[in-house]
């Protein structure tokens, strides 16, 4: 996930890697990596814990918040993204590096209106403590 593999790449992945259980991965063997199950993995175990990593770094850096919203297929969809700047030490040229971080916070379908004060629930929700 943290390579920004879609969840098709991952279950490809994992597949591959069931595939070498004869080489002593056989514990991979009870894991049939579907996408479902990457999908549930990601979001119920890996997803709690990048956001609240996602809001530690926010809580101690200046960052912007941006929304959009949209209608797929009838649908309201509404994503949420936050930008800031995190400084890295790069070994190879002995300097401290200014990166710009992007990271999509969640993607949500409003069950309600697409209101103002909608969009500010669902990022309280989703974002603030």
């Amino acid at each position: 996930m943290t390579e920004n593999y879609s969840f098709s790449q991952i279950s490809r992945l994992g597949k591959f890697l069931k595939n070498l259980h004869q080489k002593g991965l056989k514990f991979l063997d009870g894991y049939s990596f579907s996408e479902q199950e990457i999908s549930k993995v990601a979001t119920e175990c890996f997803w709690p814990h990048l956001l609240d990593n996602l809001k530690e770094q926010l809580s101690t850096k200046p960052y912007s918040v941006s929304i959009d919203a949209c209608t797929i297929c009838g649908e309201n969809i509404f994503a949420i993204k936050a930008k800031y700047l995190e400084k890295t030490y790069d070994e190879e040229i002995k300097e401290e590096i200014t990166r710009v971080k992007n990271k999509i916070i969640g993607l949500t379908s409003f069950k309600e209106s697409s209101k103002g004060t909608t969009m500010l629930e669902i990022l309280k929700d989703k974002l603030f403590f």
